[in-house]
Protein backbone atom coordinates (compact mmCIF):
# COMPACT_ATOMS: atom_id res chain seq x y z
CA UNK A 1 0.00 0.00 0.00
CA UNK A 2 2.64 2.44 1.11
CA UNK A 3 4.71 1.55 -2.12
CA UNK A 4 2.25 2.08 -4.46
CA UNK A 5 0.95 5.75 -3.27
CA UNK A 6 4.92 6.81 -2.68
CA UNK A 7 4.85 5.85 -6.55
CA UNK A 8 2.24 7.86 -7.50
CA UNK A 9 4.11 10.42 -6.01
CA UNK A 10 7.58 9.71 -7.56
CA UNK A 11 5.55 9.36 -11.31
CA UNK A 12 3.53 12.81 -10.96
CA UNK A 13 6.81 14.49 -9.25
CA UNK A 14 8.62 13.08 -13.02
CA UNK A 15 5.79 14.09 -14.85
CA UNK A 16 6.52 17.77 -13.64
CA UNK A 17 10.16 17.65 -13.50
CA UNK A 18 10.56 15.45 -16.57
CA UNK A 19 13.13 13.58 -14.83
CA UNK A 20 13.62 9.57 -15.95
CA UNK A 21 16.38 9.57 -12.79
CA UNK A 22 13.81 9.95 -10.25
CA UNK A 23 12.05 6.80 -11.69
CA UNK A 24 15.35 4.81 -11.74
CA UNK A 25 16.12 5.79 -8.14
CA UNK A 26 12.29 4.90 -7.24
CA UNK A 27 12.52 1.61 -8.83
CA UNK A 28 15.83 0.53 -7.09
CA UNK A 29 14.19 1.69 -3.77
CA UNK A 30 10.89 -0.34 -4.77
CA UNK A 31 13.16 -3.54 -5.31
CA UNK A 32 15.60 -2.72 -2.01
CA UNK A 33 12.34 -2.25 0.51
CA UNK A 34 10.64 -5.26 -0.98
CA UNK A 35 13.95 -7.46 -0.26
CA UNK A 36 14.00 -5.61 2.90
CA UNK A 37 10.64 -6.69 4.03
CA UNK A 38 11.22 -10.44 3.32
CA UNK A 39 14.88 -10.36 5.09
CA UNK A 40 12.92 -8.32 7.78
CA UNK A 41 10.07 -10.73 8.80
CA UNK A 42 12.83 -13.24 8.98
CA UNK A 43 14.44 -11.75 11.29
CA UNK A 44 11.73 -10.81 13.25
CA UNK A 45 10.81 -14.38 13.43
CA UNK A 46 14.39 -15.79 14.07
CA UNK A 47 13.81 -13.26 17.24
CA UNK A 48 10.55 -14.34 18.43
CA UNK A 49 11.72 -17.95 18.45
CA UNK A 50 14.89 -17.38 19.79
CA UNK A 51 13.58 -15.46 22.60
CA UNK A 52 10.70 -18.25 23.01
CA UNK A 53 13.62 -20.46 23.56
CA UNK A 54 15.51 -18.66 25.47
CA UNK A 55 12.37 -18.10 28.17
CA UNK A 56 11.79 -21.57 28.23
CA UNK A 57 14.97 -22.31 29.05
CA UNK A 58 15.14 -19.78 31.63
CA UNK A 59 11.97 -21.46 34.02
CA UNK A 60 14.36 -24.11 35.59
CA UNK A 61 11.63 -26.33 35.40
CA UNK A 62 12.37 -29.27 38.16
CA UNK A 63 14.51 -32.04 36.88
CA UNK A 64 12.66 -35.52 37.22
CA UNK A 65 14.91 -36.95 40.38
CA UNK A 66 16.02 -40.29 38.68
CA UNK A 67 18.23 -37.07 36.60
CA UNK A 68 19.04 -35.60 39.10
CA UNK A 69 20.66 -38.83 40.94
CA UNK A 70 21.85 -40.30 38.43
CA UNK A 71 23.78 -37.55 37.28
CA UNK A 72 25.54 -37.03 40.97
CA UNK A 73 26.07 -40.60 41.56
CA UNK A 74 28.25 -40.29 38.09
CA UNK A 75 29.95 -36.94 39.35
CA UNK A 76 30.84 -38.87 42.93
CA UNK A 77 31.85 -41.99 40.55
CA UNK A 78 34.38 -39.96 38.74
CA UNK A 79 35.48 -37.96 41.32
CA UNK A 80 36.16 -41.52 43.17
CA UNK A 81 37.76 -42.65 39.86
CA UNK A 82 40.27 -39.30 39.65
CA UNK A 83 41.09 -39.88 42.95
CA UNK A 84 39.45 -36.50 44.02
CA UNK A 85 38.30 -37.98 47.56
CA UNK A 86 37.53 -34.54 48.74
CA UNK A 87 35.11 -34.38 45.85
CA UNK A 88 33.47 -37.80 46.59
CA UNK A 89 33.10 -37.10 50.20
CA UNK A 90 31.29 -33.76 49.13
CA UNK A 91 28.39 -36.19 47.98
CA UNK A 92 27.96 -37.67 51.68
CA UNK A 93 25.03 -37.01 53.72
CA UNK A 94 25.46 -34.04 55.66
CA UNK A 95 25.20 -35.71 58.73
CA UNK A 96 26.98 -38.77 57.66
CA UNK A 97 30.16 -35.68 56.67
CA UNK A 98 29.84 -34.95 60.38
CA UNK A 99 30.39 -38.10 62.07
CA UNK A 100 33.09 -39.61 59.89
CA UNK A 101 36.57 -37.91 58.90
CA UNK A 102 38.14 -37.68 54.79
CA UNK A 103 40.94 -39.75 55.77
CA UNK A 104 38.50 -42.28 57.04
CA UNK A 105 36.56 -41.91 53.82
CA UNK A 106 39.28 -42.28 51.27
CA UNK A 107 40.65 -45.45 53.08
CA UNK A 108 37.00 -47.07 51.99
CA UNK A 109 38.31 -46.79 48.70
CA UNK A 110 41.89 -47.82 48.68
CA UNK A 111 41.57 -49.85 45.78
CA UNK A 112 40.23 -46.94 43.52
CA UNK A 113 43.42 -46.80 41.35
CA UNK A 114 42.45 -50.61 39.96
CA UNK A 115 39.13 -49.12 38.43
CA UNK A 116 38.68 -48.92 34.71
CA UNK A 117 34.95 -47.99 34.74
CA UNK A 118 32.42 -46.93 36.80
CA UNK A 119 28.86 -45.87 35.95
CA UNK A 120 25.44 -45.66 37.13
CA UNK A 121 23.27 -48.46 36.16
CA UNK A 122 19.86 -47.74 37.03
CA UNK A 123 17.97 -45.37 39.52
CA UNK A 124 14.93 -46.03 41.23
CA UNK A 125 13.22 -43.36 43.14
CA UNK A 126 10.46 -42.85 45.56
CA UNK A 127 9.97 -39.54 47.22
CA UNK A 128 13.32 -38.00 49.28
CA UNK A 129 15.32 -41.56 48.92
CA UNK A 130 16.73 -43.30 45.76
CA UNK A 131 18.13 -46.66 45.38
CA UNK A 132 20.75 -46.28 42.56
CA UNK A 133 22.71 -49.58 41.36
CA UNK A 134 26.39 -48.68 39.64
CA UNK A 135 28.56 -51.35 38.29
CA UNK A 136 33.03 -50.98 38.48
CA UNK A 137 35.12 -52.66 36.39
CA UNK A 138 38.31 -52.94 37.64
CA UNK A 139 41.71 -55.08 37.23
CA UNK A 140 42.65 -57.37 39.70
CA UNK A 141 46.46 -57.00 40.74
CA UNK A 142 46.70 -60.85 41.08
CA UNK A 143 46.37 -62.50 38.53
CA UNK A 144 45.90 -59.71 36.42
CA UNK A 145 42.20 -60.31 35.19
CA UNK A 146 39.45 -58.00 35.23
CA UNK A 147 36.28 -57.74 36.46
CA UNK A 148 33.15 -56.20 36.80
CA UNK A 149 31.46 -55.90 40.38
CA UNK A 150 27.61 -54.70 40.75
CA UNK A 151 26.44 -52.20 43.65
CA UNK A 152 23.47 -50.69 45.16
CA UNK A 153 23.25 -47.71 46.77
CA UNK A 154 21.28 -45.19 48.85
CA UNK A 155 20.80 -41.78 48.01
CA UNK A 156 18.43 -38.98 49.65
CA UNK A 157 17.01 -35.60 49.48
CA UNK A 158 18.58 -32.99 52.03
CA UNK A 159 16.75 -29.73 51.62
CA UNK A 160 16.11 -30.30 47.93
CA UNK A 161 20.10 -31.42 47.09
CA UNK A 162 20.53 -35.10 47.04
CA UNK A 163 23.15 -36.83 48.52
CA UNK A 164 24.49 -40.63 48.97
CA UNK A 165 23.74 -42.13 52.55
CA UNK A 166 26.76 -43.97 52.72
CA UNK A 167 27.19 -46.32 56.54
Amino acid sequence: MRSRVFMRSVDRFARYQNMREIRDISDMIEKRSSKDTRSSSVAIFGMIFAISVASCASLNLPQPPEKAVAARAQARLDALMGGDFEKAFSYLAPALREASSMQRYSSKYAGVVNWKEAKVETVVCEPERCDVKSSVRYEMIRPRVENTRFFEEVWIEVAGVWYIYDS
